[in-house]
This record gives structure tokens, C-alpha cells and sequence, in this order.
């Protein structure tokens, strides 16, 4: 997975929020989720979080997040509307699970293993989404600036386009 970038107040709480949940799962004994993401780009002429939900992002069903996309015109950032959540099967983490993540420490290096004690899953979950999370250091594109850019992605895309 590419990383994403997300402006840095937005980058806190989205760690944050998923912190608070992978703790109360740890303290629930619950291993082996994941984390879900749906991601949509924003398009030229498409409505903003602000057309529906006013001025606050917090309101939204979503976050931005950017994506680096390397072109024939160098560097730049793609705009995403992004929602995420934790799912998968919630496993307790069981006698057999301990036997099992036992049983392939014994055979293989702990470090890849799916199986692992909730509080070692947890930390290794985080670690992943902090690799993968990453600060916007730049200023983020406005929107309009996005659907432009967008825009002239789409266009070269069509000069290319074999019909």
C-alpha cells in the first residue's frame, strides 16, 4: 500500500480514534482485525464536505487524505475523500490461539506470524498505520486546485488512450 498523507490535525485524530479502539480491543482480548478503507477521489465539479456539512470536516463522513501520483509533469497530489473503520472476524484471543502462536514461534521468526497475544497485535497494527499514515508537510491542495489537477490528469489520459 502507498502511503497516504493527511494534514497533521487530521493525521492526530485519525490515529488517535483508532488507538482508543485497538486498546478497548486488546482489553477485550480481540486479535485479528483489520482496517478498512474506501477511498474516493475527488473529481472536477464535485460537491465538498462543505456543500453538505458546513465548514467543519469533523462532520463528515469522511476525511481528506492525498496520494503522491508521479506523471510526465513531475510530483503531485491526489485528493481523496476517505472513510475507514476496523473489521474482520473480532477473534478472542483463546487457549488454542496461544498454542497456536506458540506452536509458530517455534517454527518461524514472531515477526510475521497473524497470530499474535492482542497487546503484541495491537502494537504491530499501529506500527503499520503510522508507516503508512503519514503528515502532509505541505500545504494541502484546495479542492478547486485538486479538480483542476484532476481534470488535466484525465485529459492526458485521453490523448494516450487507444481508441
Amino acid at each position: 500500500m502507498e502511503p497516504l498523507y493527511f494534514v497533521p490535525e487530521v493525521l492526530d485524530r485519525i490515529l488517535a480514534i483508532i488507538e482508543r479502539d485497538s486498546e478497548f480491543l486488546e482489553q477485550e482480548g480481540i486479535m485479528d482485525y483489520s482496517l478498512l478503507l474506501g477511498l474516493s477521489e475527488v473529481m472536477p465539479g464535485e460537491r465538498t464536505h462543505e456543500d453538505v456539512y458546513g465548514e467543519d470536516e469533523k462532520a463528515a463522513p469522511w476525511v481528506f487524505g492525498y496520494q503522491k501520483y508521479v506523471g510526465q509533469d513531475g510530483e503531485r497530489f491526489v485528493t481523496h475523500r476517505i472513510c475507514l473503520g476496523i473489521i474482520d472476524i473480532l477473534q478472542p484471543y483463546t487457549k488454542r490461539k496461544q498454542v497456536e502462536f506458540v506452536g509458530k514461534v517455534c517454527r518461524h521468526c514472531s515477526s510475521g506470524i497473524s497470530v499474535n497475544p492482542p497487546s503484541r497485535y495491537r502494537r504491530r497494527f499501529m506500527n503499520y498505520l503510522r508507516e503508512k499514515f503519514r503528515p502532509l508537510e505541505a500545504e494541502p491542495p484546495t479542492l478547486s486546485e485538486a479538480s483542476r489537477l484532476a481534470s488535466g490528469m484525465f485529459e492526458s489520459i485521453g490523448d494516450h488512450a487507444s481508441v
